[in-house]
């Protein structure tokens, strides 16, 4: 099935942004991470401007299920990435591996990234986080 332009997703007057056949909370997350990463000065940056496609069709540095729906892993390390982490990667819940290693970032680990209960690894080495690594981390 064909997805909704993300333009209209995010919106929250459109009636069907709460289906997730049409616009995935997976796609929205990672958006959101995008702007706050500054994602338009990354070094590779396929697809993730893209209105229509999933993130399971292409997008650099996602990794998806067997069944190319659900996002499980998202490598992007020494890619140019700066500004922030978005706390929309911690509802991303089917994450099992966030390499990020070998970047730009700043600001603090947000608490939310303690809720990705399938998290297996977690590479944020080299960038320029500060504050304490969130409870549900340690």
């Amino acid at each position: 099935g064909k997805l909704a332009p993300y333009s209209l997703c995010k919106k929250s007057t459109f009636d069907l942004n709460a289906h997730d056949k049409f616009c995935p909370p997976d796609r929205l997350h990672l958006k959101a991470f995008f702007k706050e990463a500054k994602g338009v000065e990354w070094t590779h940056s396929a697809n993730w401007g893209d209105e229509y496609k999933h993130p399971c069709e292409g997008w650099h540095g996602v990794r998806c299920d067997t069944t190319n729906t659900t996002v499980t892993g998202l490598t992007l390390f020494q890619n140019g990435l700066s500004g922030k982490l978005s706390p929309s990667l911690g509802r991303i819940t089917s994450l099992e591996r966030l390499d990020l290693h070998n970047n730009n970032i700043k600001g603090k680990i947000p608490s939310e990234i303690g809720n990705l209960a399938s998290l297996q690894q977690l590479n944020l080495c080299y960038n320029e986080l500060i504050g304490e690594i969130p409870t549900d981390l340690k």
